[in-house]
């Protein structure tokens, strides 16, 4: 339990101590960092949804935005030194921490011996550190932000320590449903880290009121002992006073969903998109990096068809 506390109280005291700053105004002479309030958002995945209790079962991510100016912090210079992200320009940048739980579940929850052609039992807790910038890419006549370039830092542990199985029976015995029976068969502990850059490109822009679309291609890479893959994909939106950022909330994923662009109007839309994956390293079904464990044989091809509607209403 003491890891859990451990990161719960980091990610707590940073965000309480950076919500408590006042905005500082500093000058260009000084080359000091400009600190915002944080916008704090609160992704929660469960396939309770979906009415299943299996595989990837649960996600929770909680995630601090703050909008920045000025000097890089240490731990900014960091994540800029694994990607292209710079101060160029004097586009807007965001920084992000986050702190996260996933959990991985077999079909089968009354079976309490290892069961060989199912997934492994597996928990990940992690904090996360991440740098956006907006850009120009286009040399249209509208100067308007069409990138957005992402750089995530993902550390943390899988196995017992990430407390999968504690959270898990909670919930459940919460909620007054059978708990899974095979956790003692999880991945055991081991430290987990994943590097992941990611661009995404607005081709098409909405208008700035009434009805439009939009369509936001992407592609990304990871690297870690986690998590190693690329991805390429992209969404179509078609709405109402759709909002000029760069898609719908997403699953959580390596990279945090980015609410960059702030709009008091009210409006919605449909989106529907497509991703698929070559995936050359998944230690949730791969099993430990650095010791035996359970395994499984998976498809390193894969793909999601994500689909919703959205509405939209700012402050």
């Amino acid at each position: 339990m003491r890891v859990l506390i451990l990161l719960i109280t980091a990610i707590l005291t940073v965000l309480a101590f950076s919500a408590q700053a006042e905005p500082e105004k500093a000058s260009a002479d000084e080359g000091t960092t400009t600190w915002l309030p944080p916008l704090l958002t609160l992704q929660w995945e469960n396939d309770m949804f979906a009415g299943t209790d299996r595989h990837y079962t649960n996600g929770l991510r909680l995630t601090a935005l703050f909008a920045r100016t000025n000097t890089p912090t240490t731990l900014e210079e960091a994540l800029q030194s694994f990607s292209h992200i710079d101060e160029g320009g004097r586009q807007p940048q965001w920084f992000t921490l986050g702190f996260g739980q996933d959990m991985f579940t077999p079909g089968d929850k009354k079976t309490e011996t290892l069961i060989e052609g199912d997934r492994p039992y597996a928990g990940w807790l992690y904090l996360s550190a991440s740098l956006h910038k907006l850009s120009t890419c286009s040399s249209s006549s509208d100067k308007n932000p069409d990138c957005l370039d992402s750089v995530e830092a993902n550390v943390g542990i899988v196995g017992p320590s990430a407390y999968g199985k504690e959270t898990q029976d909670l919930v459940h015995k919460a909620r007054g449903i059978t708990r899974f029976q095979g956790w003692q068969n999880q991945l055991k502990n081991e430290p987990g880290f994943v590097m992941t850059w990611e661009r995404k490109k607005r081709w098409i822009s909405p208008p700035k009121t009434g009805w439009g679309y939009d369509f936001i291609p992407n592609i990304g890479v990871s690297l870690g002992n986690v998590r190693s893959q690329i991805n390429a994909g992209g969404s179509m939106r078609f709405g109402y006073n759709i909002p000029r950022d760069f898609g719908a909330p997403s699953a959580i994923k390596p990279v945090a969903n980015l609410p960059l662009l702030q709009d008091n109007r009210l409006g919605g839309y449909f989106f529907i998109g497509a991703e698929g994956r070559y995936v050359a390293h998944n230690i949730f079904l791969d099993g430990n990096t650095f010791a035996a464990s359970h395994s499984v044989t998976r498809k390193p091809w894969v793909y999601d068809i994500p689909l919703g509607f959205v509405i939209t209403k700012g402050p």
